[in-house]
């Protein structure tokens, strides 16, 4: 069951890069053309946007295994 990303279909990639870094987000982010801001529930934020004509994520799990886990459920669903 989604929990962070909860009716956001269509809107993620089908590639996605999870980071536990706000300023290394925000770096990958930039490398992204027409990023947009899918989600930003509890501290988590997710973008979508294309490089190199494909569809990418970023998405950031804040710290821990247990938020790690949250995020690639919800990537997975």
């Amino acid at each position: 069951m989604a929990i962070i990303l909860a009716g956001k279909e269509g809107k993620i990639g089908d590639k996605a890069i999870i980071v536990g870094n706000l300023e290394r987000m925000k770096t990958v982010t930039s490398l992204l053309s027409n990023a947009e801001s899918v989600n930003e529930f509890a501290g988590y934020y997710t973008y979508t946007g294309t490089y190199r004509d494909q569809k990418v994520t970023v998405t950031f799990h804040g710290i821990g295994n247990s938020s790690l886990s949250l995020i690639v459920n919800d990537l997975a669903v």
